[in-house]
């Protein structure tokens, strides 16, 4: 009751500051979207069904195997995605308050979360430097310093760029 009172306040507070943060299912028990989800895909259609899903069609499916699931007295775990919009460059520090670190703490004391990715996550251990970091360039239309790509999950150094923050978690069954 105390993380929803206060997710309350938080959610009026950064409403004002227009920080929008939404979260949604990308995955079911295996059963996972199989495209990147935009903003404002996930805006649009995230609270339109009970799974909390992007993708309406999808998110029939995985209702119906929950469903199952709980049929057989188990449960399933699943996969969550966060989008963090609007927030300012320069959140954060690099070294012992980096935003990403401040943010994994939070979310890892929720205790059925067992795995945390930003950006690209686990991926990057698969790609090459010049696939992988965020090269920077001047939007020509507002001045401000913005990333070709968001592999970083809009944190570079433990400081917020700009970019969407990009979260997913692993949520094991109950």
């Amino acid at each position: 009751a105390s993380r929803v009172a206060g997710g309350a306040v938080a959610k009026a507070i950064l409403d004002k500051m227009g920080i929008d943060v939404i979260a949604y299912t990308i995955e079911s028990n295996g059963i996972k979207l199989d495209k990147p989800v935009t903003y404002e895909m996930a805006k649009a259609n995230y609270r339109k069904n009970e799974i909390n899903c992007p993708d309406l069609k999808l998110a029939e499916v995985m209702r119906d195997d929950v469903l199952r699931i709980k049929e057989l007295g188990e449960t399933a775990g699943g996969v969550v995605e966060c989008i963090v919009k609007g927030a300012p460059a320069g959140l954060g520090e690099p070294v012992f308050d980096k935003l990403n670190a401040m943010l994994a703490h939070g979310i890892c004391s929720i205790g059925a979360i067992k795995g945390l990715e930003f950006g690209a996550g686990f991926e990057v251990a698969r790609l090459l430097g010049s696939k992988c970091n965020d090269s920077a360039y001047v939007d020509p239309e507002t001045g401000k310093v913005r990333f070709k790509t968001n592999n970083a999950g809009g944190i570079l150094g433990g400081i917020s760029t700009w970019e969407e923050i990009r979260m997913r978690c692993a949520v094991k069954p109950t």
